[in-house]
């Protein structure tokens, strides 16, 4: 049987996360959520301190308090950053991209039910194939 995924949706939107988090749960992964970046950071610090890291983090980018572009750049210096896919209003990537950022790409509101969870499968297969990658170059 094949691990549950475990990925944390952080909006300010409750309506939206709420959604986003329906449809994540039904369709077969663990959800958890954060109504700010405040929490969102203190969420991902602690999953990392427990060895239970999330496996994607789901950021809206325009949060109120501390959007979602501090909080990607600063979960980008963590040793052990989860992928990050972002929720944004426009197509434009955010300006801490690079190759050795976590960022696996961002999925425009409004979304529908099979971009969600279509954007969601390729970020986490992403991960898996860098992983596997790893895994061979180094045995």
């Amino acid at each position: 049987m094949a691990v549950q995924k475990h990925i944390l949706v952080a909006d300010d939107d409750a309506p939206l996360r709420f959604f986003a988090s329906r449809i994540l749960t039904y369709a077969g992964y663990q959800v958890s959520e954060a109504t700010d970046a405040r929490l969102a950071h203190l969420m991902v610090l602690a999953a990392n301190h427990n060895y239970t890291p999330y496996d994607l983090l789901l950021v809206n980018t325009q949060m109120l308090l501390i959007s979602g572009e501090p909080l990607f750049q600063e979960l980008a210096l963590l040793e052990n950053c989860p992928p990050l896919l972002l929720l944004r209003d426009s197509l434009c990537a955010p300006s801490a991209t690079t190759s050795q950022t976590p960022f696996r790409g961002a999925l425009i509101k409004p979304f529908t039910q099979q971009a969600l969870l279509e954007t969601v499968a390729h970020a986490l297969a992403a991960v898996e194939n860098r992983s596997t990658l790893a895994l061979n170059m180094s045995s």
